[in-house]
């Protein structure tokens, strides 16, 4: 079942781990903006918006962005796009 994850396959691990840390955010802002709402926040949606989508989208920018770089220099360490 995890055999993707095995390091014979170049790329699959760190694909695996930007997609979850990113899909993981939608949980983060939901919990993000509960505790905000528990401690009487009044703009907790503005809050769980920004934890839910800001954070992992600079981080996958920055991810895209060196990858472009490694894949501009034809390394096998590159994440292709296309699968």
């Amino acid at each position: 079942m995890l055999g993707m994850l095995s390091p014979s396959s170049r790329g699959a691990l760190m694909t695996t781990a930007c997609f979850l840390f990113m899909f993981m955010g939608v949980f983060g802002g939901y919990f993000a903006g509960r505790l905000y709402r528990t401690l009487k926040g009044h703009r907790w949606r503005k809050g769980a918006f920004c934890t839910a989508t800001l954070y992992p989208a600079v981080v996958f920018g920055i991810c895209f962005v060196l990858n472009c770089f490694i894949w501009g220099e034809h390394s096998s360490g590159a994440v292709s796009i296309m699968s």
